[in-house]
């Protein structure tokens, strides 16, 4: 007698494989259910943790191709009764006999950002995956997003489409204590700010960067730690070379790391500065809170959706960012208060 066919899951992250797709995804495949058989679309670049035998790897390339290959493959497997979870922000492109929900985490997919700071090849990419969500939204069954703000977003852009279902979740319970409690990170911090970020135009880190010029202006001299690829963000990094070396700041860029190192790192420094203007979910606010650390964070509701900052800013602005930064530490701010409009004419008076 033939056993009835078990529903599995099917998970499609083939153009997952670094930043935080990346760190959700490794908490999610180790938090699989027991009682489902698991098929893995994953990017050939992603690294992955020993998974157990229920869990069936399909290696996907980056490109157009093998994406196009996958998709095709998705239709062949799916029975009725599977569950589909589409974790890299697109839909299906084609209809599936099983329900589908679609995880959004890219805030620049659902929103008309300016792209012009980025690179050709990442500008044609978004706009390429812009049109696939617009067109194959119609195959998802539900979209889930993590913060309030993303669902209004999304119900912005997308007013015909179900309601998002919010349902944040993040490695937090996840992350082995030692890494952020360990003997090998210093008792007491070794720098004043960290900023955990790639060289990406919406971290912000030109701004950032000018605040710090601001303050050294004013004899003040926080030391701020930085992790920049400098080989994918040569312009950036040069620019960074250039202030420390004009006004002496006293800022450090260790490279890219990985999460784990990133991780041990929060207990490093005195606070999280983070002055990204946008984020679906800004996973390294929750991480800093997690390690006990302070947090300085732009007035975005991205950033009120998940915790109050100790201080906050407005990250287009490189004063009031340094502001911020002089207030957490205890630095008295020039004020300049109202006279009477006739002790204002013998000032004026005086100086004739």
């Amino acid at each position: 007698m033939t056993q009835p066919r078990k529903p599995k899951l099917i998970i499609q992250a083939s153009n997952i494989h670094q930043g935080g797709g990346k760190v959700l995804l490794s908490s999610l495949l180790q938090g699989l259910p027991h009682s489902w058989p698991v098929l893995l679309f994953a990017d050939s670049r992603m690294s992955l943790d020993a998974l157990d035998e229920r869990v069936v790897v399909r290696r996907v390339e980056p490109n157009l191709s093998a994406r196009f290959s996958a998709e095709r493959q998705m239709v062949q497997e799916t029975m009725p009764g599977d569950r589909i979870l589409c974790f890299g922000n697109l839909p299906p492109l084609f209809p599936l006999a099983a329900h589908v929900t679609l995880f959004v985490q890219n805030r620049l997919l659902i929103e008309d950002s300016d792209l012009s700071g980025y690179s050709l090849l990442v500008r044609l990419r978004l706009a390429l995956e812009r049109k696939w969500l617009a067109r194959c939204l119609a195959h998802c069954d539900e979209v889930v997003v993590q913060t309030a703000t993303m669902a209004r977003i999304f119900t912005q852009r997308f007013p015909d489409a179900p309601a998002p279902r919010i349902l944040a979740f993040m490695h937090g319970a996840d992350v082995p204590k030692h890494l952020i409690e360990g003997a090998d990170i210093p008792s007491t911090p070794v720098v004043d700010f960290l900023y955990v970020a790639n060289g990406e135009p919406h971290k912000n880190h030109l701004v950032l960067l000018e605040a710090w010029c601001l303050l050294a202006d004013c004899g003040i001299h926080p030391s701020l730690m930085l992790t920049i690829d400098t080989r994918k963000y040569t312009s950036l990094a040069l620019s960074i070379n250039q202030a420390v070396a004009t006004h002496d700041l006293k800022i450090v860029n260790i490279g890219a790391v990985a999460h784990e190192d990133a991780i041990a790192l929060y207990r490093q420094a005195c606070a999280l500065l983070y002055p990204s203007t946008l984020e679906a979910f800004g996973i390294p606010l929750l991480e800093a809170r997690q390690a006990g650390v302070d947090v300085l964070a732009p007035e975005r509701d991205y950033v009120r959706d998940i915790l109050d900052p100790v201080e906050s800013f407005d990250p287009g602005s490189a004063v009031s960012i340094a502001r911020a930064v002089r207030r957490y530490l205890g630095q008295s701010e020039p004020r300049y208060p109202a006279v009477p409009a006739a002790d204002f004419l013998n000032e004026l008076l005086a100086q004739s």
